[in-house]
């Protein structure tokens, strides 16, 4: 753990990426990689694009078994929907062998390739119609590891067959465009975050006219056309939790701070702009530091149903497990019927809790046809929004669509060699 802090002290002195997250948060999500990839062998890699929502989770095996578990050795590496009918995948034919990026134009029938020599394999898709990928560069700066690397982002809007680098401009726009999503700039790890706009049809990333009232921690992965969240704490020394919404793609802003001692990471969904939750991960005050990482934790849930003007306390019972210490906003989401989905994450293994009374109680269910113990891997987001009205999943062999959330069809993805 010391050298991946150390890590990222070394970069403080280096610009971030653009990125959703804080420098706290992608600390955060890449301590519990470390954690999940030493407590678990066999793998299933799984991510979560939910748009309108899901109307119905089960839980008995016997209705619909779980697909097998797959050991992480195909060649998939990561997968995105730019709409209901158009895929993408990373894959890696062989050890050794260059990954490529696959493209479907029939929901998953057919397979072609993209881009040949695709870096990382990684790829993401931050808004409906837009590919998102990120290389890497050595910089002329050096530090204790060896140079310092400079990332870039690049964008497709023709499916990954040509990409375009975005540029970070100086001058302020009022808005998010269509077509766009919500980010912050690129910044030191002793810098506040600042929003930009990202237009990727102009290939730009400026900043955001007008700015929450708040020390921005990570927006949240949710679809930007009923409104966007960002959560953060509030300006000054102890600053409380926040979140902060806008309904009209960043012109005006309401934020809400909690008045809650000890919280130790907020995590916030919502899919209509009105209804969301919020988990906070609260820390006793007689906690032995010490202490194992969810020790002395507890998971506290409030509920608004107006836009985040106003929250209230649900799950009396405290049915929501705390899992691992930590909730960030990417562990869960808001269904189109008001469900809402939490992904679990501890040394148990992930699953799935689910509440369909608006946080009055949680309980375990899986949704039908995935795999009964999913393990994300990497610092991608198990749970993304960003596209409404898809669904998709993956592992190591293929990918999972669904319409509605409620039966999912396995897509088998070629190991391009």
């Amino acid at each position: 753990m010391t050298g991946l802090r150390t890590r990222f002290e070394e970069l403080a002195d280096t610009a971030a990426p653009p990125t959703r997250l804080s420098a706290d948060a992608v600390y955060v999500k890449a301590w519990r990689r470390h954690r999940r990839r030493r407590a678990v062998a066999a793998a299933v890699v799984v991510a979560v694009v939910a748009g309108l929502g899901l109307a119905a989770l089960r839980s008995e095996p016997d209705v619909v078994p779980p697909p097998p578990t797959q050991e992480g050795s195909g060649p998939v590496l990561s997968a995105a929907a730019t709409d209901a009918g158009h895929l993408y995948a990373g894959v890696r034919g062989c050890d050794g062998c260059p990954a490529k990026l696959l493209g479907s134009d029939d929901g998953g029938r057919t397979w072609t390739v993209r881009q040949e020599d695709f870096g990382d394999g990684q790829v993401d898709a931050p808004a409906p119609g837009v590919l998102l990928r990120t290389t890497e560069t050595m910089g002329d700066e050096t530090g204790q590891s060896g140079p310092k690397v400079i990332r870039h982002n690049h964008v497709s809007l023709d499916g990954g067959r040509t990409w375009r680098e975005l540029v970070l401009v100086a001058e302020e726009v009022p808005a998010v465009p269509p077509q766009g999503w919500l980010q912050c700039a690129p910044y030191r790890l002793n810098e506040r975050c600042r929003l930009v706009a990202v237009d990727p049809v102009a290939g730009r990333m400026a900043p955001l006219a007008s700015q929450p009232d708040l020390v921005v921690g990570a927006v949240s992965d949710q679809p930007a056309s009923p409104g966007m969240w960002v959560t953060g704490t509030v300006p000054g020394i102890g600053g409380h939790p926040a979140v902060a919404f806008t309904p009209d793609r960043g012109r005006t802003w309401r934020v809400h701070a909690f008045d809650q001692p000890q919280v130790v990471h907020l995590a916030v969904a919502s899919s209509d702009g009105r209804t969301g939750y919020a988990i906070l991960s609260t820390r006793a005050d007689d906690t032995d530091p010490a202490a194992t990482a969810s020790a002395g934790l507890a998971a506290r849930v409030l509920l608004t149903t107006d836009g985040g003007a106003t929250w209230r306390p649900v799950d009396p019972g405290h049915s929501l497990p705390i899992g691992g210490g930590y909730y960030i906003s990417e562990d869960t989401y808001v269904a189109a019927d008001g469900t809402h989905v939490v992904l679990i994450r501890d040394d148990r293994g992930p699953r799935w809790y689910v509440s369909s009374d608006q946080g009055q109680h949680y309980r375990a269910e899986r949704p039908d046809g995935l795999p009964e113990r999913p393990v994300v891997t990497g610092l991608r987001a198990p749970v993304q929004s960003a596209v409404p009205g898809v669904y998709l999943m993956f592992d190591a062999d293929a990918v999972y669509r669904s319409a509605d959330g409620r039966r999912w069809t396995r897509l088998p993805v070629p190991a391009e060699r």
